[in-house]
């Protein structure tokens, strides 16, 4: 009898249905992003949009001359965000606080900014609900304005002013306006998508019993469904069981009788 052992025949897309991409590295949108930094005020800070080899907002942020920030930003004027409810941005920086930054339609002369802390060097991915943003005009508060919608919108920005001098950097990968509901699918997807590249199948022969026995072994990610599936021809594939994922290695072990002249294994996440 032959035995084959596939990996899972199973692609996972992460596009993020309802949302309007504003930035993502990987693709031209032609945007335009400039800097503005304390130097209009007589600071020393700098920054630059940086886009080889990855895009990033780099720089060094001075205290001198009663300074302390940096930003860039990019005009959006011509998108229709009318149907989003928040910002989702996919960032790698280096442990320090920095700002999203959005300007409005009704109020271009303010600032409504949400505060996000990255961790070093690690990928984070943010969502930012508009009715959580603060408004602000030169670090003074303005409860007074009305909750930021996304018909409003007119320009995206980082900004860096945690009052700590030296240099930084944040990559960013992806910027996008969508909602809640759209955000969460499309991290279900990209833990997906991981589970999938992190399928790692091993296969042995178990002698120790009277009759063979087909054991797969294989990683798994908490919160996951696996499927172990089983053919004659690689073409029809039957269910043989199903698994919840705990983050550890898992056995199935095939216990029917081999009535078959070859078999072919698989195993698939369930979405």
């Amino acid at each position: 009898m032959k035995l084959f052992l596939t990996f899972a025949l199973f692609c996972v897309s992460i596009k993020t249905f309802g949302s309007v991409l504003l930035f993502n590295s990987q693709k031209d949108l032609k945007s335009n992003w400039s800097t503005l930094n304390d130097t209009v005020m007589g600071g020393r800070s700098s920054s630059r949009w940086i886009s080889e080899p990855s895009f990033s907002f780099a720089g060094n942020l001075s205290l001198a001359n009663n300074g302390g920030f940096a930003s860039v930003r990019n005009n959006i004027n011509n998108l229709d965000l009318s149907k989003t409810d928040g910002i989702h941005i996919s960032v790698k920086g280096d442990g320090r606080k920095y700002q999203f930054r959005i300007r409005s339609r009704s109020f271009s002369w303010a600032d409504y900014s949400y505060d996000f802390k990255t961790v070093n060097g690690v990928e984070q991915n943010f969502y930012l609900p508009y009715k959580d943003f603060e408004s602000s005009w030169r670090g003074l508060s303005l409860g007074m304005l009305p909750t930021l919608k996304g018909k409003d919108i007119i320009e995206i920005g980082f900004f860096l002013g945690d009052k700590k001098s030296g240099k930084f950097k944040l990559n960013i990968s992806e910027v996008s306006a969508t909602d809640e509901f759209a955000y969460s699918k499309m991290l279900k997807k990209s833990e997906m998508a991981k589970a999938v590249s992190s399928l790692n199948l091993h296969h042995k022969l178990d002698y120790t019993s009277l009759s063979k026995q087909f054991i797969i072994r294989f990683e798994t990610l908490p919160n996951f469904t696996y499927l172990i599936e089983a053919s004659n021809d690689s073409i029809s594939w039957n269910e043989l069981s199903e698994v919840q994922g705990n983050g550890n290695a898992l056995d199935f072990i095939d216990t029917r009788k081999a009535v078959f002249n070859q078999q072919f294994y698989r195993v698939r996440l369930q979405e």
